[in-house]
């Protein structure tokens, strides 16, 4: 994905509330097909890191997210709702999730583009991971075995399960 600058936005919180948004009980396996209304989703957003890193996202608090331009990425960001979790990715020669963050508003144009089918969401900086998790660990990794990450590896917006998220906090020591 090429991640362009957004608009520069300060914010004095950048912490994110994690252990109430994601203390519900979910049964392990669930796949994204059988998520239902209602249900919070959890998105990997990718960044190349030399454009725009979650250091940036830090360094603003609020950004929007744009740059995204494939249909199914752009299918994921219109179900992105305010309030669900993200997993910053940095692709490049990194390849790996370093980072967490919130939806903070929903899917709106790009104001920046002249193209009404182009969209952003804007994503609030939350906690670094305290280890990156690599893509080689989820791809070694079972739990991903069903993944758009592993499967569809030039998907800019994936949907995460609430099993592979959690094996991002595991695999990171989080």
């Amino acid at each position: 994905m090429t991640r362009h600058h957004g608009h520069p936005k300060r914010s004095d919180e950048i912490s994110l509330p994690f252990e109430e948004a994601h203390s519900r009980q979910v049964p392990a396996g669930k796949k994204q097909a059988e998520r239902t209304l209602g249900h919070v989703a959890i998105w990997l957003l990718k960044t190349e890191p030399g454009e725009f890193s979650f250091d940036d996202l830090v360094a603003r608090g609020v950004e929007p997210w744009d740059g995204v331009t494939a249909p199914p990425a752009l299918g994921n960001m219109r179900r992105a709702q305010a309030g669900e979790t993200c997993v910053i990715y940095h692709t490049g020669d990194e390849r790996q999730a370093v980072g967490l963050a919130t939806v903070e508003r929903t899917a709106y144009p790009d104001p920046k583009k002249d193209n009404e089918r182009l969209i952003v969401i804007d994503v609030r900086a939350g906690a670094r991971l305290p280890r990156p998790v690599t893509l080689a660990q989820m791809k070694s990794d079972a739990r991903f075995a069903d993944s758009p990450l592993v499967k569809m590896g030039r998907l800019s917006v994936v949907m995460l399960t609430d099993e592979q998220y959690a094996a991002i906090l595991e695999l990171s020591g989080m």
